[in-house]
């Protein structure tokens, strides 16, 4: 299938000239402003990475890893989407193998084997397939109507097995169970079935996509990388690497250096815009949005008053698709989307030499 062109950055260069940059990072009028003041991140213009179909995951990652050890894309050592993306599908084939491995214990290997060959055969009877686009796409609410669908043709020696290991989970619990094989299996299976078609989005050779991947698995990806990473002495390339979640929604169960709350006065958003500012210009470092469902690298940020309002303009550049930097976000627009969901965030990615 051809990749729509929103998936994929243009063939153009990613190499700016000094002027395209200052027309790029400089608003028109700057001179006339009381105060401006802008600030750069020329390796991240130097390490980003085109995204060749919807895999912003995997090519906003390679971007930032390249930002932070300060590869130019153009050395043999710089990341690419495509090396992420083979990061992404080993450690999804490992939560797999995990969630198949669970799933056997509780269900039995029979049991669990049969319900895998009974799902295969409900998805291809309505032209549905793992990984699959468009028309043979695998939603949910299809995958969990499958999977009801399924248990009935169970055979009995499966059911049988199915008893047994319940049976085994109950005595080692004091859980009452309610329907307890349809229960179980939709909570482990279902999302085994998404981790699985998922998977499948990600190993496709025409249009790999990194829907599958979250906030945790950039964080985890880019660890990885870090730590199977050699220099030709064979030793670790960097130190120390830290990835952690910077800014964003406040929340009990994520510790952030900058918690936004829909009650933040003015002064509280301004002073979160200054640690914003602060992060980004420090060394080693690369930064990553997560914006509406889209993961890119920010570039600059800047920031001018008003002679005439007094009122001071505040702004972020990255990429609303793809990877390429071009679209400046005001900080209100960025605080209003990050409030409207926990999941937006800001990345940090920084080494420490």
């Amino acid at each position: 299938m051809p990749i729509a062109d929103l998936e994929r950055d243009s063939v153009s260069s990613e190499d700016l000239s000094p002027e395209d940059l200052r027309r790029l990072v400089f608003p028109k009028d700057w001179t006339l402003y009381d105060r401006f003041a802008c600030a750069v991140s020329q390796q991240a213009f130097r390490g980003w990475v085109k995204q060749p179909s919807p895999s912003c995951a995997a090519a906003a990652l390679a971007g930032a890893l390249n930002t932070v050890y300060g590869y130019a894309r153009t050395l043999p050592e710089a990341y690419t989407t495509m090396d992420i993306l083979s990061v992404y599908r080993t450690q999804f084939e490992d939560i797999l193998a995990r969630h198949r491995s669970e799933i056997s214990t509780a269900l039995g290997e029979a049991c669990l084997a049969s319900l895998e060959v009974a799902m295969q055969s409900g998805l291809q009877a309505q032209g549905l397939q793992y990984g699959g686009v468009g028309d043979h796409k695998v939603t949910k609410a299809v995958l969990r109507r499958c999977l009801r669908d399924c248990l009935p043709l169970l055979t009995s020696s499966d059911e049988v097995e199915l008893e047994a290991n319940m049976q085994e989970t109950n005595d080692e619990s004091s859980i009452t169970p309610l329907n307890v094989e349809v229960v179980v299996i939709d909570d482990y299976e279902v999302d085994d079935d998404d981790s699985a078609d998922g998977a499948a989005k990600l190993c496709r050779d025409d249009r790999p996509s990194t829907a599958v991947c979250g906030n945790v698995a950039l964080l985890n990806a880019a660890l990885y990388v870090h730590s199977t990473s050699v220099d030709t002495s064979g030793s670790r390339r960097i130190p120390r690497l830290g990835a952690t979640c910077l800014m964003g929604k406040a929340t009990t169960k994520c510790k952030l250096h900058i918690a936004l709350s829909s009650t933040d006065s003015a002064d509280k958003q301004t002073r979160d815009w200054k640690l914003l500012w602060s992060a980004f210009t420090d060394d080693h470092t690369a930064l990553v949005v997560h914006l509406k469902n889209h993961y890119a690298l920010l570039f600059a940020l800047r920031e001018w008053k008003d002679s005439s309002t007094q009122e001071w303009t505040r702004q972020l550049l990255t990429a609303r698709r793809c990877q390429r930097p071009t679209a400046w976000i005001d900080w209100s627009e960025l605080r209003q989307i990050f409030l409207a969901w926990v999941g937006y965030k800001v990345l940090s990615f920084v080494v420490t030499p």
